[in-house]
């Protein structure tokens, strides 16, 4: 309830907006002004374009889930479907409400493509098929 208190009572103000017409708005209605809203389940809700540190937060996740798992204790099935269930479906929601960048899905791929061909930190190994 304190977060929907808080949302109702704020405004956000474009930064073409003077800052004189900024301080009267906000002296007449009480509200207080914002620069950015923050998350709202897990979502984004900040106002502007789609950059890449708003959805950095997601190659963490996944970077998170990686970290649990031994991928030399899994065979390459156990690999291939850990990767198409599990860390695939980590960006689906946030999908839902933007387009993520290009950098953060071919990061994402990456990651994914180094966790089935068994790449670690310190070693790459050849990938036997084309990914694209």
């Amino acid at each position: 309830m304190k977060v929907a208190f808080r949302l109702f009572n704020c405004h956000f103000f474009s930064k073409n907006v003077d800052e004189e017409l900024k301080s009267d708005i906000v002296q007449h209605t009480g509200y207080t002004p914002v620069i950015n809203f923050g998350k709202y389940l897990g979502a984004n809700i900040a106002p502007g374009r789609t950059t890449r540190g708003k959805f950095n937060h997601i190659i963490g996740k996944i970077q998170n889930k990686l970290s649990g798992w031994k991928h030399q204790c899994l065979s390459f099935a156990g690999r291939l479907t850990l990767t198409k269930s599990v860390l695939s479906s980590i960006p689906y929601y946030h999908m839902q409400y933007a387009k993520l960048p290009k950098t953060i899905c071919d990061e994402m791929e990456k990651i994914q493509r180094g966790f089935l061909w068994g790449d670690t930190d310190q070693t790459r190994k050849p990938h036997l098929i084309n990914w694209e």
